[in-house]
């Protein structure tokens, strides 16, 4: 099943706030100081590449709960996790780096000493269908 990421507020400013700010800065500097040509084509590459990444981030951020595997999608960003790999899974609020756009998290240990952290929209519901799949894993209820 196909879980979208939770969005929280601050996150959603963030995004938004770099992508307006990226835009309007580079827009200013190209047409407001006069870059050479190189200068030109750099600036040329960040307005467009760094809202383009945010942007793609924001919109393609998904997990994907099959009965073999956890695919983890978040703009150019992609991780497979084998379920026979799951150790354990439980709700957490850290801030750590992941894709993820909410605190509202799941974070899943496994058996490598390998972990991962996600914000599936639906916690509750992927929780139990991971717990469905893995039942030798300790899964938080």
């Amino acid at each position: 099943m196909k879980y979208a990421s939770k969005r929280d507020l601050w996150i959603t400013l963030v995004i938004w706030l770099g992508i307006l700010s990226t835009s309007y800065g580079g827009v200013h500097a190209l047409f407001f100081t006069n870059p050479g040509q190189l200068e030109g084509f750099i600036l040329m590459l960040l307005i467009a590449g760094i809202p383009g990444i945010l942007l793609w981030v924001w919109n393609s951020t998904y997990y994907l709960l099959t009965e073999k595997h956890i695919i983890i999608r978040s703009g150019p960003f992609r991780k497979t996790i084998d379920l026979e790999n799951v150790k354990a899974a439980k709700r957490t609020r850290t801030p750590m780096s992941s894709p993820a756009l909410s605190l509202q998290r799941i974070e899943i240990l496994l058996t490598n000493y390998g972990m991962a952290i996600m914000s599936p929209r639906h916690r509750e519901d992927f929780l139990k269908q991971l717990d469905d799949y893995c039942p030798d894993a300790n899964i938080e209820k």
